[in-house]
């Protein structure tokens, strides 16, 4: 007899100082369930789900009915397209695709008002819709090791960031729009094929307190505006980097890693 793997998500609703459980039986074909722990991981609670190492193939559509989920991780599965119906999630908080087979991110689904954390690092993303409009309250943004070559210019909008996670890919340049994220407190570019200098612009990032630029650039030099960054805690460089002569003057509190 064949079997059907289903997840059981439960979802808490307060009424009258009581609290309710609903059990909502979901089938997703193909899941794979094999112990309580990975069981563990279908359940919902305060609208939360985690479909975690299940071989999805894609995005269960199901999930587009649930209107309230606040967290979806999809982490360590086969997915290769974001598709649109993500973007009509107005709660969602946190998202990630970490370690899928992304190439495709439809530009809908970007459109998320209440993300604050979009993880999609360890894919085969080449390029992004110009769609981060969509966005406006996120704080990190993680695309470590993908094949992006670029960023569109729209990534600026993101005046709330406080962490951008970008090393590890092939991009050729930064778009100057990044020195309007004020409160960009860890900025990771290291591991590209960054063709120009590393920008001046980057001293004006003043909440800046990580800044990792080891291998990004084809210019050895690093700019003297680093000296500007008075928060600056910790510099991730390469050996063969050239830092500025001021750097670390009035700042007690920087290191430097060699990396």
């Amino acid at each position: 007899m064949m079997r059907t793997n289903r997840y059981y998500i439960f979802n808490g609703v307060s009424r009258i100082q009581k609290t309710l459980h609903f059990i909502i039986l979901l089938p997703f074909l193909g899941c794979h369930v094999s112990s309580e722990a990975e069981k563990q991981r279908g359940r919902v609670e305060n609208r939360n789900i985690d479909l975690s190492r299940n071989e999805l193939k894609s995005v269960p559509i199901e999930l587009a009915q649930n209107r309230q989920l606040e967290k979806l991780i999809l982490f360590q599965n086969q997915i290769d397209t974001l598709p649109s119906f993500i973007g009509g999630m107005d709660s969602l908080k946190k998202l990630s695709l970490k370690s899928n087979e992304l190439v495709h991110v439809d530009s809908n689904a970007m459109d998320l008002p209440s993300l604050k954390e979009l993880d999609l690092r360890f894919n085969q993303l080449e390029h992004l819709p110009d769609a981060f409009t969509g966005m406006l309250e996120l704080e990190v943004l993680d695309l470590r090791n993908n094949n992006l070559k670029s960023l569109p210019p729209s990534i600026g909008a993101l005046k709330n960031l406080e962490q951008l996670y970008l090393s590890d890919n092939d991009l050729r340049s930064l778009p100057s729009t990044i020195q309007g994220m004020k409160k960009l407190k860890f900025l990771v570019i290291g591991r590209n094929s960054i063709e120009d200098p590393l920008p001046d612009w980057i001293g004006g990032l003043e909440s800046l307190v990580e800044l990792d630029v080891s291998g990004c650039c084809n210019d050895n030099r690093l700019p003297e505006s680093l000296s500007d960054l008075r928060n600056l805690e910790l510099l991730t460089v390469s050996p063969y980097q050239v830092l500025p002569n001021d750097l670390g003057k009035g700042n007690s509190k920087l290191r430097i890693q060699i990396k």
